[in-house]
């Protein structure tokens, strides 16, 4: 049996870090006291918002119903320079507890920080527009954070109503995801604040510095600098947060490729104050996530490079064969065409020519045309 040593060397790998990260979600535990609502600290939740008609109610809504004190709530929508109907959604909103600012069009990040100038309490929360927070989750956001003394603090996120075939993938891999941040928090290691709902202290601005306004991950940005710099982050399972995603292929693919370019770019920024640092964050998460990435580029090399292969050999089994070649894919080998077309003993797989089958001479079709006419 021919054994793959990528494919060997994948497996023992991902079975090493899968071990590590299973046995730190596992001893995983958090607690935290709870806070009496006369003295919850106040809250201002930014939403960022460009051209979400038809999901910024949903958000506002969910804000609205919030399990906190109204009175030390307050919600900013900063439309970031929407061409559709987003400022006029939000604006019927518009409240006590809601305001609505609107601005030129400059980037998430640009909104961000225009909402966390405008915001008073000594808290801030950031959520994108197309997000649905459960009633309890910024109060067990609140309670961590300020129990455990952290900057900022994450939370639980799952797919909003999943339908189609891409959304139900989605959702099965953020409840595994969700997983893998308990076992980032069991080493002290996240390092993303996620879009959908994050909080803040404010101070840690102030400290940190705000967005970042020209990078292409700025939730990830963020919570790598605050790692850098000594800071806490705090993931926090029990605070839910439904989030909408991709629905097409491309849309999904375009958006993890943002992802893997805003990690690679983040982590060379941060990496040497991330290791200067120390601790688990600098010396296991990030070089295993740098070898994740360097396998998996690994493996899809070679999954393009054999997928090419037998698309080649197909068509010229077709080619050389005609129909049987399709109802006898036994033949679909490269011992019977390449002795034929030399352009794939360079290019293709070398390896696979070593049958002496050669020229047509007993290829599997012929036998199989024998045995069907009785012969031997």
């Amino acid at each position: 049996m021919n054994v793959d040593p990528l494919l060997t060397i994948s497996a023992i790998i991902s079975g090493f870090f899968l071990f590590v990260y299973i046995s730190a979600a596992l001893s995983w535990h958090r607690g935290a006291r709870k806070i009496p609502d006369d003295e919850l600290p106040g809250v201002s939740i930014v939403v960022p918002a460009y051209n979400e008609e038809g999901n910024i109610g949903d958000t506002i809504e969910s804000l609205l119903r919030l399990d906190y004190p109204k009175d030390r709530l307050e919600i900013i929508v900063v439309d970031d320079g929407s061409t559709d109907g987003t400022y006029a959604e939000a604006k019927r909103y518009e409240g006590p507890n809601v305001r609505v600012i609107r601005k030129e069009n400059g980037g998430k990040s640009s909104a961000l920080n225009r909402g966390i100038r405008e915001a008073k309490y000594e808290i801030v929360a950031c959520m994108d527009a197309d997000s649905v927070a459960t009633p309890g989750a910024l109060r067990e956001l609140v309670y961590h954070l300020v129990g455990e003394d952290g900057d900022a603090a994450t939370p639980v996120m799952h797919v909003w109503k999943p339908r189609n075939l891409v959304e139900k993938f989605q959702w099965a891999e953020y409840i595994l995801s969700n997983l893998f941040r308990r076992a980032l928090d069991g080493l002290n290691a996240q390092y993303v604040t996620p879009g959908p709902f994050s909080i803040f202290r404010r101070d840690a601005f102030e400290r940190f510095g705000g967005f970042d306004e020209e990078n292409i991950t700025e939730d990830m940005e963020m919570a790598m600098r605050i790692q850098a710099a000594g800071g806490k982050v705090i993931h926090v399972p029990t605070a839910i947060v439904y989030t909408k995603v991709p629905r097409s292929i491309v849309a999904l693919i375009k958006q993890r490729v943002r992802w893997n370019l805003g990690f690679v770019d983040n982590a060379i920024a941060y990496r040497k104050r991330i290791r200067e640092r120390g601790g688990d964050l600098g010396y296991f998460v990030m070089p295993a996530i740098w070898l994740g990435l360097a396998i998996m580029s690994l493996l899809t090399y070679k999954l393009v490079k054999d997928l090419l292969t037998q698309t080649y050999v197909l068509v010229q089994s077709l080619l050389n064969g005609g129909i049987w070649a399709v109802i006898h894919p036994e033949s679909w080998s490269l011992n019977n065409i390449a002795p034929q077309h030399s352009l794939c003993v360079g290019i293709l797989q070398p390896h696979l020519l070593r049958n002496p089958c050669v020229h047509g001479a007993h290829c599997a079709h012929d036998r199989i045309l024998r045995e069907a006419n009785g012969g031997g």
